[in-house]
């Protein structure tokens, strides 16, 4: 019996003096051994790995889209820095068609024409003349048909004043996605003498708006939309006399008009 267990702890000694000098041997085993054994740990940063691969062949996907279309991302967008029509230091010079839009008894039309100078890109000043034509409206010629005396309507027949125009918005937008317009949009109170049909001289005092929209760096449509308001001398007929009485009436003009600036002189800066 004492012989066997002899036998038994001289095997166990064997065995593990021969697994230590293998160990000793081949030290990369060990390592391999701890590797697979840490290999379900691993396994998430694997699989976090090839998702991004995933995700970076996509992103490259994309590219190879856009590039079939041709386009450049440095040469095909083009941001607004500066205004494309530039005004400091320049004169406006404008001429239009004008159009009266509140006379419900005479139709107003006639010609508008301008000369400003601009202080800055923002700020200037507009000195301006207006000529209107009137025709009678189908109503008036009613009136008169049943002896109603139309002399008490306020007919402007021309008016010349001086504007301080402020321009605060400039921008740009697509016209049916072929073609950039570059505008400015401006305000202008203004003063001035409105003539009547009747041989009055009327102080005026105005309100308009509009915008500018650039052709070149020297050209524009321009568009203008003008209230006056001012107290105008009427002629009536009283009920003892046929003399026409003279009375006061206060009155607005409301005027629009649409036409082409020219700036001078050119641009050398933008």
């Amino acid at each position: 019996m004492k012989s066997f267990f002899q036998i038994l702890i001289f095997a166990l000694s064997m065995s593990l003096i021969s697994s230590m000098s293998l160990a000793q041997d081949n030290p990369e085993s060990v390592y391999d051994d701890f590797e697979l054994e840490l290999e379900p740990i691993n396994e998430p940063q694997k699989k976090s790995v090839k998702k991004k691969k995933r995700v970076a062949k996509r992103r490259q996907a994309k590219r190879g889209k856009v590039n079939s279309l041709k386009l450049d991302p440095y040469k095909d967008i083009v941001t607004l820095q500066r205004k494309y029509l530039p005004k400091t230091e320049r004169f406006e010079l404008y001429g239009s068609f004008t159009y009266g839009l509140n006379n419900a008894f005479y139709n107003n039309i006639g010609a508008h024409i301008s000369a400003g100078y601009y202080f800055t890109e923002k700020l200037g000043i507009e000195a301006s003349y207006e000529f209107l034509l009137d025709s009678e409206r189908e109503i008036t010629k009613g009136l008169e048909k049943i002896d109603i005396d139309t002399r008490s309507l306020v007919i402007p027949e021309s008016y010349y004043g001086v504007a301080l125009k402020w321009a605060p918005i400039y921008g740009k937008l697509a016209w049916l996605n072929e073609q950039i317009l570059h505008f400015d949009f401006y305000i202008a109170p203004s003063i001035g003498m409105t003539q009547t049909a009747i041989g009055g001289s009327e102080l005026t005092y105005g309100f308009s708006m509009g915008q500018n929209f650039a052709i070149s760096q020297s050209l524009a449509v321009r568009w203008d939309l003008r209230v006056g308001l001012y107290t105008a001398e009427v002629e009536e007929l009283t009920a003892n006399s046929n003399t026409p009485v003279r009375s006061s009436s206060p009155t607005e003009d409301v005027l629009f008009s649409v036409g082409l600036s020219y700036f001078l002189p050119e641009a050398k800066y933008r």
